[in-house]
């Protein structure tokens, strides 16, 4: 019922109808996934080790989204946090969005922002809830965003990196928002003696900034080249493989920048996943990558039917633990 509330329906043959409406359901189809792995590894933990998972909209304007996965998934315990920069967007959808307890919104810019709602310390029925539950408070699992504008895929992809959470990401509008900067975090190295100053007392992870083209590890005028080829008007098939090659090499930076990040043994291995929050026993589902193993990240690249917009690409990345 609830889902269904999320995705009303409007006048037959309406634009809300015809293009919105069937983007949001495709959108649930490759959240469900994560959501289902989640919900089977948590039933297999004792009850004051058990949380939600955490989604974040990242641009997620209304709400749009965010309501139909807070609505679809909310009883297999699922909250999502939506991240937008736009302050009428945010008072509408938390006008909009009230009676849902499982669903926040936090005016900012997702480039900057540490992602991560307050949510209410309860559980779907009001009982006290876990340890568990309440250290997931600045946890993430999934990153999603739907038309997430130029350099603000990138932004979203990063986030999820950063997390080591998994990302359903749809771009649109390639050559825009190239102010951004991408968020990512620098790993320590493994021996303390090559370590930089800045790393000297501290085996954690440092966050900095970078432009989409440091992130995507392409010079400058290559990728303002191929933004502007993915943006042609007139000419769908230049067009189509520029918008492919841009989604290609987003999936080849997730993977190397998780590799780098999280695929590592050892002491600052460890040190990087307490530092995400991921204490022993209460993060042994979605993607464990913790003390003394990594975890892979599997990527692909996707499509929804084109008849729903233009802009159908969609990445995703599942963190998978090893065998």
């Amino acid at each position: 019922a609830g889902g269904a509330e999320a995705l009303s329906r409007s006048a037959q043959g309406s634009w809300w109808e015809r293009n919105k409406r069937p983007q949001l359901e495709w959108m649930l189809g490759q959240v469900a996934p994560f959501v289902e792995r989640h919900a089977a590894a948590q039933a297999k933990l004792p009850l004051d080790r058990r949380r939600p998972l955490s989604v974040v909209d990242v641009g997620g304007g209304q709400g749009n989204l965010a309501a139909a996965i807070a609505a679809r998934f909310g009883p297999m315990g699922v909250r999502v946090e939506v991240v937008e920069v736009d302050q009428k967007a945010v008072a509408k959808g938390r006008a909009k969005g009230r009676r849902m307890a499982n669903l926040a919104f936090t005016l900012a810019d997702a480039s900057t922002a540490r992602l991560g709602a307050k949510f209410h310390e309860k559980g779907q029925t009001g009982e006290a809830v876990s340890a568990c539950y309440k250290e997931a408070e600045r946890r993430v699992d999934l990153v999603v965003a739907l038309h997430a504008c130029g350099a603000l895929s990138d932004v979203a992809v990063a986030q999820a990196v950063r997390h080591k959470a998994g990302f359903v990401v749809c771009p649109c509008c390639f050559n825009a928002n190239q102010f951004l900067r991408v968020p990512v975090e620098i790993p320590p190295t493994e021996d303390p003696a090559e370590a930089p100053a800045a790393l000297a007392s501290s085996s954690a992870s440092v966050p900095v900034s970078v432009s989409a083209a440091d992130w995507l590890g392409l010079p400058a005028a290559s990728l303002a080249a191929l933004l502007a080829a993915a943006d042609l008007q007139g000419d769908h098939a230049a067009a189509s493989e520029a918008a492919q090659t841009v989604c290609a090499l987003r999936l080849e930076a997730a993977q190397r920048h998780w590799v780098e990040l999280w695929e590592q043994t050892g002491a600052s291995a460890q040190a990087r996943a307490s530092a995400a929050g991921e204490k022993q026993g209460c993060r042994e589902e979605v993607g464990n990558a913790a003390a003394g193993g990594g975890g892979a990240l599997r990527v692909s690249l996707r499509q929804f039917p084109i008849a729903f917009s233009t802009r159908n690409l969609c990445l995703v990345g599942a963190p998978h633990s090893p065998e």
